[in-house]
Formats: C-alpha cells, sequence, structure tokens
C-alpha cells in the first residue's frame, strides 16, 4: 500500500551504500494503476534525499518531473526497449520528456537468452547493443548532450523447466560485458545488480549475488542498484536491502584493492619490531586499521559460544533487526509545507487529467 512506501523509502535513505532511491515495485493496492508512479515518486521525494528512479509508464514522465521541479529534487528515468529490437512509443515519449528536462535517462533492456534473444551471451550482447544504441541516437538527436547511461537486465532461460532467471552466473557474465563495451564508448554503465532467483535471504541469495555483483563491479560499472531484490524482482525484502547494501560495502572494499605507499608498506616499523615482536601496540596499528579492514555491521565474528551465548542469530535474523532499527530512527528533514502541497496539488491534476 502506499503507506508502505514512506518506511521503504527512508529505509533506502538510511543505507550510505545505496546511492540510489529506486523503489522495488510499481503497484501499490489503494491507488487506481494509472497513477501508481506518480503517487510513488510523490512518497519518495518526501522520504529521501538522494535521486529516485522512476519507469515511464501510463503517461506518467510529465508528472513526475513536475514533481521534481517542485521538489527541487533530481530525478532520474528508466526506459525500456522490449527485446528483440523495439521501442514502445511511450517508452520513446518519456525518455525524451525526460532530457528535454535536463534529467538523465538510463536505457533498459531486458532480452531473455534463448526467447527474445539469441541463447548465446555474444549474439545477446549483439542485440542488446543496438537496442542501446538505438536509443542512445534518438535521446541525443533531440538534445545533444543528454545524460544517458546504459543499463541491463538480461534474462536467461532454463529450458529444463522454462523458467526466467536473473541469478545465474551469466548474467554477471552480460552485466561485466556492458561495463566492459560503456567504457569502450565512453558512457556510464548501470547494470542491474545484485539479482537472485532465490525465494527468501537464504544461501542461493548470498551466492548468486555476491558472484554477479563482484563480477560487474570488477568490470568498472559506475551504477550498480537494485538492492532487495528475490525471486527475479518478484519480491523485494528489507531484510535482504540490507545485507545487500553489505554486500555493496563488501565489494567497494575489493574494489580498493591493496593500498601500496611508504605507510602501508610499513618496512621500517617491521624492522623495528623484529623478530617474534607484536605489533598491537604500535602507533602505525592505531593509525591505519580502520582505514585498512571493512567493519560490518552484520556478519558475526565472534567464537562459537558468544555467538550461542546471544542467541544464535543467523544474518537474516541480524538484518531484519538492523533494518527495524533504522526505519524507526531514521530522519529524513520534511519538505518545506508548500513543496508538500505542491506535490498534493501535481497528484490532483494528473488524476484528472487522466480521467480525461
Amino acid at each position: 500500500t502506499l503507506a508502505d512506501i514512506g518506511p521503504l523509502t527512508r529505509l533506502i535513505d538510511a543505507l550510505a551504500e545505496i546511492h540510489l532511491s529506486i523503489m522495488p515495485t510499481s503497484t501499490i493496492a489503494d491507488r487506481p494503476d494509472a497513477m501508481m508512479i506518480e503517487w510513488i515518486a510523490a512518497e519518495q521525494m518526501r522520504n529521501t534525499q538522494k535521486a529516485t528512479a522512476h519507469g515511464v509508464f501510463q503517461g506518467c514522465a510529465p508528472w513526475v518531473i513536475e514533481m521534481a521541479r517542485a521538489t527541487d529534487q533530481q530525478v532520474y528515468g528508466q526506459i525500456n526497449p522490449v527485446s528483440p529490437l523495439s521501442y514502445p512509443a511511450d517508452q520513446v515519449e518519456g525518455g525524451l520528456a525526460y532530457v528535454e528536462a535536463g534529467h538523465p535517462v538510463c536505457i533498459l533492456p531486458g532480452p531473455t537468452l534463448g526467447a527474445s534473444s539469441p541463447a548465446t551471451l555474444a549474439g545477446t550482447l549483439v542485440l542488446q547493443t543496438a537496442e542501446h544504441l538505438a536509443g542512445l541516437v534518438l535521446i541525443q538527436l533531440a538534445r545533444p548532450g543528454a545524460p544517458v547511461t546504459l543499463a541491463s537486465y538480461p534474462h536467461v532461460l532454463d529450458m529444463r523447466r522454462g523458467a526466467v532467471c536473473i541469478g545465474g552466473v551469466e548474467v554477471g557474465l552480460m552485466g561485466a560485458a556492458l561495463a566492459q563495451l560503456c567504457r569502450r564508448y565512453g558512457l556510464p554503465s548501470h547494470p542491474q545488480f545484485p539479482l537472485t532467483d532465490a525465494k527468501v535471504p537464504d544461501e542461493q541469495a548470498a551466492a548468486e549475488k555476491a558472484m554477479g555483483l563482484l563480477l560487474v563491479a570488477r568490470a568498472g560499472a559506475n551504477l550498480i542498484s537494485n538492492g532487495g531484490a528475490l525471486e527475479a524482482e518478484k519480491l523485494w525484502s528489507p531484510v535482504q536491502l540490507v545485507i545487500d547494501a553489505e554486500l555493496n560495502a563488501m565489494a567497494g572494499r575489493v574494489l580498493d584493492g591493496v593500498r601500496v605507499s611508504d605507510e602501508t608498506l610499513a618496512v621500517d616499523l617491521i624492522d623495528r619490531v623484529g623478530p617474534l615482536g607484536t605489533f598491537l601496540n604500535t602507533k602505525h596499528t592505531r593509525r591505519t586499521w580502520r582505514a585498512e579492514q571493512y567493519l560490518p555491521h552484520l556478519a558475526d565474528r565472534q567464537p562459537y559460544t558468544a555467538w550461542r551465548n546471544e542467541g544464535s542469530r543467523e544474518i537474516a535474523q541480524r538484518a531484519q533487526e538492523r533494518a527495524r532499527a533504522l526505519i524507526r530512527d531514521h530522519q529524513v528533514p520534511p519538505l518545506p509545507a508548500e513543496q508538500d502541497r505542491e506535490l498534493d496539488r501535481i497528484l490532483h491534476r494528473a488524476e484528472q487529467a487522466k480521467r480525461g
């Protein structure tokens, strides 16, 4: 329902490892179908200071753009070609509305290998690239220099059951290939990760998400989103979002790599401490250890006995507690009263216009 959107948006806002507020649903049970994106967008803008991303379905783009203008917020339009090789009119019109208003657009194909694209990864990359470049040309003709990111949301068709999957390692390879192609083009990339086909925050979710996330991160992706998704994005979990934020932070530490400098090499220190000495009580350790380590919120590093004495809580339980605490405690500065009223006025005008 609409009442769920505010708390979920505040949770996204609270997580420093999540940089873009993408609502995990475009449907809410207590608002008209034709107005769902507008209502969700308004609630996002009331509950986050991060940029928000929105689809361009059902003529919503002009209204979301007007809301962004009224609240002085940055929005990010997502347009979806339909594979193979097609752009619906509403996607083109919505994308053009975003760039003409000065907002960035993400071009997001979603080919299914073996169904709407070739069964081979390379063949799907060819088709996806054609869809990307067609959209890019349209946007640049309309507004030269308009900011555009190239995204990907490929699916794998498991021919054994006819299941459409997004947690396979092949999807991670496709995301990595997109990042590499975008680096060649000099364009920003936005693979949609971390993804999983798991139904709950379990070991399958951890393995699929971590594998895909590391692949695209190491390939140089510029923006990675979609935290919290389960079962090929049919489900969304605040618990999984908190876990995914920690995965993002770990991937970020991997990208930082091994820092090499005179201080980190510590040759003089090693010489001073000598054989069988300790580095624990040195100023160098106190000065450097925090910068060298990522300190997780969720991963339990205690001995088994201490873990058992504290209730034997697994990571999903700890993530649930953290999600509840963040939703309860995180405060987002409210919009000025006039901006808040203007959102209501825009929603009213949009409803009237869509009723005809």
